[in-house]
């Protein structure tokens, strides 16, 4: 993959922000993790997402915290950044994390259901089968691999001894 400027910087500005926000003394801020920093196409704002350990006031308290200190990191962060334009700050709680807590709950309570529906055994044989087949085609794989035989060939190729009269163009 390759990156272009914009990726760059945005990497930059991820790393170097993550590390002025931990030196920070507020103390309304939390348990902070800085996940991303998305540059906009001028260049003119960056908006910072981040993930708080803790409660919904903890995550309020640092959000307001962040807000506040948007100036003071985007200050701290001027004479490292060798950019002609110095991004103005958005902080943003990234939502993915609370998405993803979600959705493994769901899977959790749904797997929870299944073993109560269907008893533990049945689903010990279900989860066999499939890693069964998973070794199977793992093997089938492997047993490819070691011919020199392409497992999934991209197009069909005709033998290379093949009489050139056979299609007609002699």
């Amino acid at each position: 993959m390759t990156w272009d400027r914009i990726q760059r910087q945005e990497a930059i500005l991820l790393e170097k922000i993550a590390v002025l926000v931990q030196r920070l003394n507020d103390p309304r801020l939390g348990f902070v993790t800085i996940t991303a920093a998305k540059l906009s196409r001028d260049k003119r704002y960056c908006t910072v997402q981040f993930t708080v350990m803790g409660s919904e006031s903890e995550v309020s308290k640092t959000t307001r915290a962040l807000a506040a200190a948007a100036p003071r990191v985007r200050e701290m962060l001027a004479p490292s950044l060798q950019s002609r334009v110095l991004p103005e700050l958005r902080f943003v709680m990234d939502e993915n994390v609370v998405k993803e807590s979600r959705l493994r709950t769901l899977i959790e309570e749904v797997t929870a259901e299944r073993v109560d529906r269907a008893g533990p055994d049945e689903l010990m044989d279900a989860d066999a089968d499939a890693e069964a087949e998973a070794e199977a085609a793992a093997d089938v794989e492997a047993g490819a691999d070691e011919l020199g035989v392409d497992s999934e060939p991209d197009a069909v190729e005709a033998p290379k001894d093949a009489d050139p009269g056979l299609d007609g163009s002699s």
